[in-house]
C-alpha cells in the first residue's frame, strides 16, 4: 500500500522543517516536525510503509523494531485525522529519497509526533462566498439556521 497527501481536502506548507497542515473537512490543523516531518515528505511522493521505514533507518539511529511500530502508529492516525489516503499505487512523483542529514552522526530515532489544534475551528469551517445569510454575514456549515441583527 502507498500512502498519499488527502487533497484537496487538506492543504499544507512546510516552513523551516516544520509542516503546517490544514484540514477544510473538519477545521483542525496540525504541525509536525523532525521525523514527522521526514515522513511527510516521504508521502508527498507517494511512498509505501516500507519506503518510509528504510528512509527513517538511514536518517536516524535507532532498532528498526522500533522504527516500524512508530512509523505504522504515526501512519495510521494521519489516515484517522483524513490527511493521508492509502492507495493501491504510487501516484504521479516518487518519493523524497534524497532526504539527508547534514553532520557525521545521525540523530536517535524519536518517534514522529502529530499535533492536533482545535482553536480555530469555527473560523476555518466558516465558507464566507458560499454560506452567508440573507444580510450576507458568514454562516457555518453546522450552523445555518443562526438569526443576525443587523442594525
Amino acid at each position: 500500500m502507498f500512502y498519499q497527501v488527502n487533497l484537496p481536502k487538506i492543504v499544507y506548507e512546510i516552513i523551516d522543517g516544520q509542516v503546517i497542515i490544514i484540514n477544510f473537512d473538519n477545521g483542525a490543523y496540525f504541525s509536525l516536525d523532525g521525523t514527522g516531518a521526514d515522513v511527510w515528505r516521504m508521502i508527498e511522493g507517494s511512498a509505501s510503509a516500507e519506503e518510509i521505514v528504510d528512509l527513517i533507518c538511514r536518517l536516524y539511529e535507532g532498532s528498526r523494531g522500533e522504527i516500524e511500530r512508530s512509523v505504522s502508529a504515526f501512519l495510521s492516525r494521519l489516515g484517522d485525522e483524513g490527511l493521508v489516503l492509502m492507495t493501491g499505487g504510487r501516484s504521479s512523483g516518487s518519493p523524497a529519497e534524497d532526504l539527508t542529514m547534514s553532520g557525521a552522526e545521525r540523530p536517535l530515532f524519536e518517534a514522529p509526533l502529530l499535533t492536533k489544534y482545535e482553536d480555530m475551528k469555527d473560523l476555518l469551517l466558516l465558507d464566507p462566498i458560499h454560506e452567508v445569510d440573507e444580510s450576507g454575514w458568514p454562516v457555518s456549515k453546522g450552523n445555518s439556521s443562526v438569526e443576525r441583527k443587523v442594525c
